[in-house]
């Protein structure tokens, strides 16, 4: 099977360099990608940044809230997002994360790179492709295991859509963005987007226009989703359901419920059940690890 990526000969040092936890040293790799793992406790943040080569964030377990310019993303245990080289974006970690990223110059493929951030479901043969390529040097010889490894686990990235929500960029419309982003901090508030209108001064078929022209949806549909964003950390912290409706705006847990499956095509209890499989099946287990006990805890985690 022919290489993905150019044969063209590389200069690499005997000395293999030690694995580097700093995304800094992955950009400017002999290599042409490379898998770098970090954890993160929870709450941790990572400001906003960019990188020179593209990157596609995975968590083996947790959740990860990942935000750029005009999008904030939600991102579930077995799903990542592709984020192109030179793509503002900040990161917050929900709770414990155990994160691997896979940092590509997309120049090295006959392959077609999104230009923009976009979804990567992670099927079972990436998810190990990625555990193994994190346990690798970060540099390795051309034609090695760890070279065609990293060539199958590029071939196996498929783009899809991910649990996104579009958040109005700078140049929109300000009456837009001044609606969306006090929704953001408060998203139980309930009233309808008539009362909105005369509070950010527009009518209310401007502004049922605007979030079709600009966030090509609905204002009740953003807001479902925009809670959807916000409910989901919390179910996987363990938060009973009924507190989490209330502290959305919900007037019952079933309505909550029938929304999330709405949204999600699972009720909250099958979503948690389904996450925490994942979760997992994520976790490798170690021969010298000692017997699981009660005590032990899964692990969610948050991107960075």
């Amino acid at each position: 099977m022919s290489t993905l990526f150019s044969t063209a000969p590389m200069k690499l040092d005997c000395a293999m360099v030690e694995k580097s936890k700093n995304p800094h040293d992955y950009q400017h790799l002999e290599c042409p990608a490379s898998v770098m793992p970090k954890s993160y406790q929870a709450r941790h943040q990572v400001d906003l940044h960019q990188h020179e080569r593209g990157q596609l964030i995975y968590a083996t377990s947790g959740i990860m809230e990942l935000s750029t310019k005009d999008e904030l993303w939600l991102i579930p245990p077995r799903f990542g997002v592709w984020i192109p080289a030179y793509t503002p974006h900040k990161m917050t970690t929900k709770t414990n994360v155990d994160l691997n990223t896979l940092f590509v110059d997309t120049q090295h493929w006959n392959k077609a790179f999104p230009t923009e951030p976009c979804g990567v479901e992670v099927s079972s043969l990436l998810h190990e492709l990625l555990i193994r390529a994190a346990s690798f040097p970060i540099e390795y010889s051309p034609q090695s295991v760890e070279w065609k490894t990293i060539d199958l686990l590029v071939e196996e990235l498929q783009w899809t859509k991910g649990i996104s929500l579009l958040t109005p960029a700078p140049s929109m419309d300000k009456r837009l963005q001044d609606l969306c982003h006090i929704l953001i901090i408060n998203p139980s508030d309930n009233h309808s987007l008539e009362e909105w209108s005369s509070q950010v001064g527009a009518t209310t078929r401007t502004l049922s226009r605007l979030f079709k022209q600009e966030l090509n949806t609905t204002f009740s549909l953003w807001r479902q989703q925009l809670r959807i964003v916000h409910a989901i950390p919390s179910l996987m912290a363990g938060k009973p359901m009924s507190e989490i409706a209330h502290q959305l705006g919900y007037s019952s847990q079933s309505t909550f419920t029938v929304m999330f499956k709405k949204i999600m095509g699972k009720t909250p209890t099958d979503y948690i059940a389904w996450a925490n499989r994942q979760s997992a099946v994520a976790q490798p287990v170690s021969k010298k690890s000692p017997p699981a006990t009660a005590s032990n805890s899964l692990e969610v985690i948050n991107a960075s």
